[in-house]
């Protein structure tokens, strides 16, 4: 099975370059690197501000595409790099392994439901420890954010890592057994954009194991010790009503905001325009504060 994982993962890499331009070899923003864990060779692009100097701490913030994705398409979608030079952060879109003939992240714990036998986990902790042996970052600013099933995967990082500080969620939720089994180390700051009319990963949940988008808000909301009330913002932007509600004052200066998109899908998001904002920037600014 490990065979099978890593020769459809060499042939998604070499897919997924085709026509395009091959990361640099040195340290820089387009670089390309793997690691051997459980041993499968797993891949990374790895960016580094231009200002980056040894003597400084910086942030650390993973990426992890959806179901059937790659990293390399995932940069196009939610592409940070100007922004990893212009507030000085570490910046990592992950690669997961094929289940099937489709990357994906293994979302789930090790039960006999688990479609995957991938350690997403053991991975994302190897990489974080390799990153940290090479470069200074601030352990206390690791964040991960992920679409779809690189949410899911999000979440479960909450909830079972101890390196992980805050989230990201893009159209993706906490899988049942996650939000049943969740047991995080320490406060978590979470923002949570979600379409209404997502019909991928429903906002009401299903019955295929995902959890509600407001049952998972108010998880993290009473995990945290955040405000109950939340601060209530809406406007119209590009057509679209979008409802923002921000809980503050958490456990460790915790945050949980969870922004509807009224009418949103699973895969428009991104073409989202947040008064000015992209999706990316909105995050990032979440995670900064």
């Amino acid at each position: 099975m490990k065979d099978f994982f890593k020769i459809n993962f060499i042939l998604l890499l070499l897919l997924s370059s085709c026509n395009k331009e091959k990361p640099d070899a040195a340290y820089s923003n387009s670089n390309f690197y793997t690691l051997i864990h459980d041993e499968i060779e797993r891949g990374y692009y790895l960016f580094i501000p231009d200002s980056y100097n040894n003597d400084t701490k910086l942030p650390l913030l993973l990426n992890f595409h959806g179901f059937g994705g790659t990293a390399y398409s995932y940069i196009d979608k939610v592409d940070l790099r100007s922004l990893a030079n212009s507030e000085n952060f570490i910046l990592v879109y992950a690669q997961g392994t094929s289940l099937g003939p489709l990357p994906h992240w293994n979302a789930g714990l090790d039960t006999p439901n688990n479609k995957s036998n991938a350690d997403d986990f053991g991975f994302v902790d190897k990489l974080i420890t390799n990153l940290s042996n090479n470069f200074n970052i601030d352990s206390e600013r690791i964040y991960a954010s992920g679409y779809s099933n690189g949410a899911m995967f999000s979440y479960a990082l909450a909830c079972y890592s101890n390196k992980i500080k805050g989230i990201a969620s893009i159209a993706g939720t906490m899988l049942n057994e996650t939000y049943n089994e969740c047991n995080p180390s320490h406060p978590i700051s979470m923002i949570n954009i979600h379409g209404s009319d997502d019909d991928t990963i429903p906002y009401n949940g299903s019955r295929g194991g995902f959890t509600p988008i407001q049952d998972v808000v108010d998880y993290w909301v009473e995990f945290n010790e955040t405000s109950v009330n939340p601060k209530f913002y809406e406007f119209n932007d590009n057509q679209n009503i979008i409802e923002e509600y921000t809980y503050t004052n958490g456990n460790s200066n915790t945050t949980v905001k969870h922004i509807k998109i009224i009418g949103g899908g699973h895969k428009n998001l991104f073409e989202i325009n947040f008064e000015g904002n992209d999706i990316g920037k909105i995050i990032w600014d979440f995670f900064s504060k």
